[in-house]
């Protein structure tokens, strides 16, 4: 048990050699120990809160379940993009969690417009810029992975 939880350590972001020591260093190393995996927690609280309580917007504009498994879509994209920023060697399923995420936000941002500017009195048009916010997030992350990608392929 002691040698597994030493190799997760060790293939893990938050092991000290995870992160290069360069020029970036200072910047490039609280972003992916801290502030990626907290996004990823926040994203998965969202889809849980909305697979256990719902939201308004797509209830109004999408009736019966598929609020629901939209939700669950959400924070299941959540965790793999938890799992592939934890560990660095499965980039691969963080790149398809964060598409799935920036997906999904951008369908509950597009339903909150739609909810807002079509049903009396429904606010969710004044939220949308919120969820609109968090898509930055993702995709710049999206943008530094094929950046690093390319320079591994170029052997930089």
């Amino acid at each position: 048990m002691r040698g597994l939880l030493a190799a997760l350590w060790r293939a893990s972001i938050w092991h000290p050699t995870a992160v290069p020591h360069d020029a970036a260093y200072i910047y490039v190393s609280p972003i992916k120990r801290v502030f990626l995996p907290a996004y990823d927690f926040v994203i998965l609280w969202l889809g849980l809160a909305g697979l256990v309580q719902g939201f308004q917007s797509m209830s109004a504009i999408m009736p019966g379940v598929t609020p629901k498994l939209i939700y669950g879509a959400l924070a299941l994209a959540a965790a793999v993009c938890f799992l592939g920023c934890a560990f660095p060697r499965l980039w691969r399923i963080e790149i398809g969690g964060k598409i799935a995420i920036v997906s999904i936000l951008s369908m509950i941002a597009l339903s909150m417009t739609i909810a807002g500017l079509t049903i009396p009195n429904h606010t969710g048009i004044t939220i949308t810029p919120m969820v609109v916010a968090l898509l930055i997030p993702p995709l710049i992350r999206l943008w530094t992975m094929g950046r690093e990608r390319g320079r591994r392929k170029a052997g930089l």
